[in-house]
């Protein structure tokens, strides 16, 4: 009797794809950038959470060829704690 009825039960309609991520690669990478930037500028993460972002924007922002001359980023942390960075 349960074969039965699970052979009768309705099948959840498929969902529609909502595109393919490689067919926006522009798109996500200025969300991931200005996501991170958000990162480095919040002041209620962690110094090392804001930190670690600001390594991975300078990271990415080394792989990327220079513009006009413009390859210098300044990350400035106030009020850290002696040896924080060590």
């Amino acid at each position: 009797m349960e074969e039965k009825q699970m052979a009768q039960s309705p099948k959840k309609p498929a969902k529609k794809p909502r595109g393919n991520i490689a067919e926006k690669p522009e798109k996500l990478r200025k969300l991931a950038l200005d996501s991170i930037i958000e990162m480095v500028k919040d002041e209620s993460l962690k110094s090392s959470e804001r930190l670690s972002a600001a390594k991975a924007l300078l990271d990415y922002l080394e792989k990327q060829p220079a513009a006009d001359g413009e390859n210098e980023l300044t990350v400035v942390f106030e009020n850290l704690p002696d040896g924080f960075a060590d």
